[in-house]
This record gives C-alpha cells, structure tokens and sequence, in this order.
C-alpha cells in the first residue's frame, strides 16, 4: 500500500463531514487508485477513481517479491502490477483473460473452459511451472502440477491487484514457482463499503450477474458478502458449428476485516464456496464443487518487526468427463517474522506445513495407482536484504529449506544484487527453483485399463530444477514515462521425459529431458497527458531441449511446451470526458511450433460511461476483427471467436 495511505483512511473516519473532509476525498482518491484498491461509496464515487499517474504507480507498494511491502520500483526482480481498476478496463470476465496484458505472461484459450498460462517457457495444457495464489493461499494442484483456471473465479470489482513474478520464486514461496509467481489478492473490506449490483449480457459471455454489500460493526471490523453467477458459451468448431455446449458457475463468499489501525495490526477472515457444470457434450454436463476458509493475522510490534501467521483449508471436487474424478481436502499453516537485527538488514523468515489429502475416481482414459493418497510438505525459509552506502546497494541473500515426503529434503537458494537511484533500480539475480513430483508423474496410467495403460507415472520420478540468471533495469524518466527491461538465461535438469520400456509396454515417465532457455521482455508506459495513458510489452523467447543420451524418448519434449517466440501487446485508455473512457487493447502472439498453430492479432475494446458516481454502463468487445482463430493445442474444434457483451453496474 502507498506509504501514508492506511493514516489517512483513518483521520477520514474519524472527521465530519467538512470541507476539509471534501478535499480529503479527492487526495483519498488519488493515492487509494495507486494500489488497486477501491474505498467505500461515502469516501470517494466510482467516478473519481479511474486515472491516476505513473509516478504513483511506481511508489505503490508491492509484496509478492519479498513477502513484504516494498516500493515497485525498488523491486530487484521481474515483476508486474495488475491493479483492480486496469482490470475493469481491461473488460475481462476471467482472471485468464485478465493476465493476457501482463508484461512477459503466455496465455492462450485451450478450449472454453481451460487456458494454458505460463512465463518464460514450458507453456502447456497444464502448465506446471507457475505458482498462483490467492490471498496468499495457493490454487496449485498436487494432483497435476497446475490450475484449474475454470474455479478461478473471484468477484472481480472486490479484487485489489495481481502480482505477478517472471522468473524463479521459490526462495520465498516454495517448490513449483519455478517460471513465475501470479499472486492475486483482493480488498480489504473497509474499502468495499455499501452496496454493488453487476449484470450483463453477451454473445459469448452469455449471462452474468453479481451482488456485493459491505458494512461496519464500528470501531470492532468491517465486512462484505458476495455472489455471483455466470453462464458462458462453448467454442466454434473449424467450420464455425457450435457444439452447444456451456460452462456455468455459481459462487459466494465474504471477508471480515478487524477495524483497529493498521499500525496496531489486523485480523482477516474470509471464506469462498462454489460450484457448476462444465458441459462435455450437449448434453452431458460434468460437475464441479469447492470452498476455503482463510484466517490470518499480522502484528507490527517495536524496531520495525512484524509477526504474520495465516492458515486455511481449502476443499474442491471435480469430474472430468471419461478422464478422471478427484476430492481433495488441504490444510495449510504458515507463519512469518519480519525483523532487523542489525543496523541496515532486513531479515524475512518463516515456516509453512501443508496435508493435502485426495481420493480419486478412475476414468475410462486416466486412473491413479494408489486410488487416494495424503501428500505432506514442511518447509522454511529465511531471507536477508543488506543495503549500505544510504540504501543505494542492496545485497537479498535468501533460501527455501524444503522437506517433500517423497523425495526428502530439497534446498532452493537465491542471491540479488540491487543499485537504486531515485528513479532507477539495476538488479541481478541467480536463483535455483524446483518442480517436485505430481501424482500424474507418479501414480498416473493412461490408457484404457489401469491394468494395461499406454503411459505410466514412475515412483522414481524426481523433482524437476532450473539455476535462473537475470538481469533487469527498471526506470521513470520525468513523471510520464517508464520502462523496465529483463534478460533472462534459464538452465533446466532432470525434466520430464517419456521413455519406451519394450514393444507392446507402456511408456514411464522419467528425468532425461534438458533444457536451455533465455529472452528478454521489455515494458513501457507513457501517459502524454492526465486523461491518456498508454502501454506497451514485448517479450522474445527461444528454448532450446536435448535428451540424455540414454534416452529413447520419441517425443524430444514436445509435451512439454509449446511457446510462441514473440508475444506483443499495446493498451491505451483514455477518459474522454463526460463519464465516458475508451480503452483499446491489440495482442500479438507468434506462431506455435509443436503442435503447429499460426500466428494471430487479437484487439479489444471497452467504452464505458459512468453516470452521477454510481452507475456504469459499459459495451465490451473481444477479437472483433477476427472472426475465429485456434490459441493452443491439437483439437480444431476449439477455436476462440468473436464476442460483445454490455453491463451495467449500479453502486451505492
């Protein structure tokens, strides 16, 4: 959060309605946009919060690197900020579709349910190199090594930001943020206060509704209950048939929020449930259910120390039609200590256990050998951030001490060098990150019979490394215009392959694959004048894989990945005046090569009119220049087409 923000919040409360109160408003406004997050219809209208600077941009606090706030452009890593209101202007109704404007980030549709997200490489169906979190809890699974994108389906307007991380991030958060990190988070209920009624139409987003209401037990907490529920179409075929298919999804939660400054620390509750059907056919629908619970809290205490501890469970059910069935029940603990012991040291340090228990369903296509299984991970870390010479160098030395049941202890260490002006950061990092084993790399079987598969999970199967070295420059220069460039250079052993065992026998999964990747991305920002702002990304990629040499693998890793070379994207928003703003996106993606898919441009535009503060109207278009085209994988029957959809939002 903006430094100052959380005092300011406070006086407000604690004033009457004055004219100081009124110019507070607006500054309010101003620094509460810089971070994403939304105050309550009493403090600041809809209206008010829609344009902000790209110096305030670059003073917001980010988290997700360090596991503590420090300021964006100080930042010694790859990393990227989605703020809650780009996201609305972005016109996405999926956090995957979200991401598609993120510097460096590979997203492609897989079908009309699924999407294949990943960075830096090793793009997939289940991509499984990229760790994602919400509100701090992890959405990854230990059944495939990836995300359900499909359950990913937060109340939009409530979240605050997503952090997302390019390159390794397992000194802080563990095995299997190998490529990347994408930590969403959402408000803090003193920030969503009073009423919020969302409804729409469309041509692929068929329908959508959603009703939020926060309020106050003053001086005791904050609070705000949801739901929402959401009706999408099915893809077009090659030809252009409709298979008449759909996916819909109904969910509720809410969030408690302690009311007592923030300086004296905080106390969040929070809890999600959810549930639909994704159709298989037209007409078969396969179900799906979940639900979590979250409780954490955070003590500031003398000498700058912070004591954090959260735990949650998380609970999901699923069928996937003729594959596989699962239940999985996840208990997680985690406690961290922020402290200096020294003069000019910053000292991060923690603990995490996770259970994580399953039961599975076999399928006519996929099972799981033992049927059900409890994973348990423990793990910690500790991270010091040395600066000297008036905090212009800063040295991050840090390590993640891992114990996995199955392949016992693994140790995950990282080094930073930063150099800080007071517009500039120059950063270098080596990292090492590991993907541990999945139960498809274990207990799978593929095939008709589980007694007679085509393709088996190995208990020999060892966990997958990278050593990552970066190099990145970040800078503003005036008030108006930033950029921020990485090079990377990524060094992979022991990934997975496929290896023959004889004629007529299935296929073991093994650790013969290798593979050396390196690019660069590039992110500018420029915002002519206060109504104007404009970005721009360009991310380059080449990977290259070889097998060891006793491997017999047929595939050379094309199961792997399937990454484009080249991905672009340009976003402008411009608010016109009136109420209205106008945003226009473009995104380039280069051809994939295995299996083949060609190139496309895709653009996006959003027009939206707010009227008295408190209503909004919006028209939203995707790919309207591009009648259909195929983003990922084999099956023509998925193509991504055109669609409109309208809204109208009322808040009070």
């Amino acid at each position: 959060m903006t430094p100052g923000l959380s005092s300011l919040s406070h006086l407000k409360f604690g004033l009457s309605s004055s004219g100081f109160v009124r110019k507070l408003k607006g500054a309010l406004a101003l620094a509460v946009v810089a971070c994403g997050v939304s105050p309550s219809p009493g403090q600041v209208t809809v209206s008010q919060l829609r344009t902000y600077s790209l110096e305030e941009l670059m003073g917001m606090d980010v988290t997700s690197v360090s596991r503590k706030a420090e300021p964006f452009y100080e930042t010694a890593g790859a990393v990227a900020v989605l703020t809650g209101s780009e996201i609305q202007q972005i016109g996405s109704r999926t956090l995957a579709d979200a991401l598609r404007y993120v510097p460096g980030l590979e997203v492609a549709r897989v079908d009309f349910r699924n999407w294949a997200i990943s960075s830096r490489g090793f793009n997939a169906s289940n991509s499984n190199k990229m760790l994602v979190l919400m509100d701090g809890r992890t959405v990854y699974s230990p059944l495939f090594s990836g995300v359900f994108w499909d359950v990913q389906d937060t109340f939009l307007p409530d979240l605050d930001r997503i952090e997302v991380i390019r390159g390794p991030g397992a000194t802080m958060w563990g095995s299997n943020a190998v490529n990347g990190v994408i930590s969403m988070t959402t408000k803090d209920a003193r920030y969503t206060q009073g009423g919020l009624i969302t409804a729409g139409l469309g041509v692929e987003e068929k329908a959508f509704a959603g009703v939020r209401y926060g309020g106050e037990i003053p001086g005791k907490l904050y609070y705000r209950v949801y739901a929402q529920t959401t009706r999408r179409d099915d893809l077009l075929t090659a030809t252009g048939v409709d298979l008449n298919r759909e996916w819909t999804s109904t969910q509720t939660g809410f969030r408690i929020d302690s009311a007592a400054p923030k300086e004296n620390g905080s106390v969040t509750f929070q809890g999600d449930y959810y549930h639909g059907s994704v159709g298989a056919t037209a007409n078969i629908s396969t179900p799906f259910t979940g639900g979590n619970l979250v409780l954490r809290a955070t003590k500031p205490f003398a000498n700058d120390m912070e004591f954090t501890t959260q735990v949650y469970f998380d609970y999901l059910s699923r069928y996937v039609y003729q594959q596989y069935g699962e239940v999985r029940r996840t208990y997680d603990f985690d406690t961290q200590l922020r402290f200096s012991p020294w003069e000019h040291h910053d000292v991060v340090a923690g603990f995490n256990y996770r259970s994580s228990a399953d039961q599975t369903r076999t399928g006519s296509l996929i099972s799981f050998v033992p049927v059900d299984r409890r994973l348990q991970l423990g793990s910690m870390f500790v991270q010091d951030e040395i600066r000297w010479h008036e905090e212009m160098f800063g040295l991050i030395l840090g390590s993640k001490f891992e114990y996995h049941q199955k392949v016992g202890v693994e140790i995950q260490p990282s080094i930073r060098l930063a150099l800080r002006t007071r517009r500039s950061t120059l950063w270098a990092a080596v990292s090492r990150a590991l993907r541990t084993p999945s139960r498809y790399d274990e207990d799978s079987r593929f095939g008709p019979l589980p007694t007679n598969p085509q393709l088996m999970g190995s208990h020999h199967f060892q966990s997958e490394s990278v050593v990552a070295y970066e190099l990145g420059y970040r800078a503003q220069y005036f008030t108006s215009f930033t950029w921020d460039v990485s090079l990377f250079f990524n060094d992979y052993d022991n990934l997975r392959s496929q290896e023959p065992t004889g004629l007529r026998q299935p296929r073991i999964l093994s650790n013969k694959l290798m593979a050396e990747t390196y690019g660069a991305e590039i992110a500018l920002k420029w915002q002519p004048v206060r109504r104007w702002r404009l970005q721009a990304s360009y991310s380059h990629l080449v990977d290259e894989f070889h097998l060891a040499s006793d491997s017999r693998d047929i595939t050379n890793g094309s199961q792997e990945a399937n990454d484009p070379k080249n991905t672009a994207n340009l976003r402008s928003h411009l608010v016109l005046g009136g109420g209205l703003e106008w945003d226009v996106g473009l995104r380039y993606v280069s051809s994939l090569p295995n299996p083949a898919q060609p190139a496309y441009l895709a653009t996006d535009t959003r027009l939206a009119w707010r009227y008295r503060g408190q209503w909004e109207f919006a028209l939203v278009g995707q790919n309207i220049f591009d009648n259909q085209h195929t983003e990922f994988g084999t099956r023509v029957s998925d193509q991504v087409q055109r669609g409109y959809y309208g809204s109208v939002t009322w808040e009070f």
